[in-house]
């Protein structure tokens, strides 16, 4: 069986041939025609020269078979071939690239990785060191777990062991995925994205439900039917639903008083936002397909989200599905899944407590309430943005 480096340097020669086959092709095609502006074919040519001089390292020691792989297990290599992709990010055989260099970098991780995820679906705590016993809590409210389903809690890494003392490009022990980011509320996107990047490309589920820490599971029987409709519906990015018509009139300061980092407590979301998303709130549904574009995407703008220091994590993950061409459906989790802070904020706005009317024991008619009360709370505040009377 191939070592990961050896695989590394096999799938390097294939994208390297792939692109070099396809260089000639349109140096050809472009002889029966006018002069191309260099433009049209700049990205390509330099990729493949950048792809050449990563190949000709193993000529200077680092990348022999069995020598000093260190280079390649940093940060610093997946960094550069970030870079090198997004000269032209139609070559989709550079996911297969990253792929092989994320088993090369965390070896054993990955493969447990494969063996907990492969072909299930993926419940996606997102949390933090110092929450971990709310994301235990909240996984604790899924079992027992049936056999296709799996469930992974992601924390970022103390800055000292992932800038000064990296032990590979991620962990992953015990369901937790640990990912060399700050532990902080402002990486939060980039800590789903990165997330969701490497479970796809390495785990191969079926879909994944992305949930904060401090959701609960109410009902296992009709969160198994969403599952099922989602799949055989063919969705590929499903949830609550939240439309944008104007950039003004968004809700821009979600993250206030929660950032660690001078002054993002004194500015509003930094990010450009989709038409319509799926409200991380209360979880949402991405398929193999979503999750293959959001890493996609994710991978190629490394400089546009290593700048994102103030971003929503629903908002990125909706803008990038939007540019590949996938909307949100409507999925209704509010009677399936409970949010800490969700009969909270419905008691504060006077839409009642979640629980529907005293003595309202139907799930059918709760889980109505509840939809129709967290509906009503996304309209008030859209009124009271606009400085309009806070009306149903």
């Amino acid at each position: 069986m191939p070592t990961p480096g050896a695989r590394f340097l096999s799938v390097l020669d294939a994208v390297i041939d792939d692109l070099e086959l396809l260089v000639a092709r349109q140096r050809e095609a472009s002889r029966s025609l006018p002069a191309l502006p260099p433009e049209m074919h700049a990205g390509q040519g330099l990729q493949l020269t950048l792809l050449k001089r990563l190949r000709g390292r193993r000529r200077r020691g680092g990348m022999l078979p069995g020598g000093d792989w260190c280079y390649f297990r940093s940060r610093r290599a997946l960094a550069e071939l970030r870079d090198i992709y997004s000269l032209y990010p139609a070559n989709r055989r550079f996911l297969d690239l990253f792929r092989a260099l994320l088993r090369l970098g965390s070896p054993a991780a990955a493969a447990r990785l494969r063996r907990a995820l492969k072909g299930r679906a993926v419940v996606l705590h997102v949390s933090c060191r110092h929450r971990m016993h709310r994301a235990r809590s909240s996984v604790d409210t899924f079992r027992p777990l049936p056999a296709t389903e799996a469930h992974v809690v992601v924390i970022g890494s103390p800055a000292e062991r992932s800038i000064r003392r990296p032990r590979g490009l991620f962990r992953f022990a015990d369901d937790v995925l640990e990912l060399p980011l700050p532990d902080d509320y402002e990486s939060l996107a980039v800590k789903v994205l990165m997330a969701m990047t490497v479970i796809h490309l390495l785990g191969a589920p079926r879909l994944i439900l992305k949930c904060d820490d401090d959701l609960s599971l109410r009902d296992r029987s009709r969160l198994d039917h969403v599952f099922r409709t989602f799949l055989r519906e063919r969705m590929h990015y499903g949830g609550l639903v939240a439309r944008v018509e104007h950039h003004q009139e968004f809700w821009h300061g979600w993250h206030l008083g929660k950032c660690r980092r001078g002054g993002l407590n004194q500015c509003g979301v930094q990010q450009p936002l989709p038409r319509a998303y799926a409200s991380g709130g209360q979880g949402y549904l991405i398929s193999a397909k979503g999750m293959g574009a959001l890493a996609g995407s994710f991978l190629c703008l490394r400089r546009f989200f290593d700048g994102l220091v103030c971003g929503y994590e629903d908002l990125a993950v909706g803008l990038l599905l939007e540019q590949s061409g996938l909307s949100p459906h409507f999925l209704d989790l509010t009677g399936y899944i409970d949010s800490g802070e969700f009969d909270c904020l419905l008691r504060q706005h006077d839409l009642g407590d979640g629980e529907g009317a005293p003595g309202q024991r139907d799930p059918e008619a709760l889980r109505r309430h509840r939809a129709e009360s967290w509906q009503r709370y996304f309209t008030r505040l859209e009124h009271l943005n606009r400085g309009q009377p806070a009306a149903d």
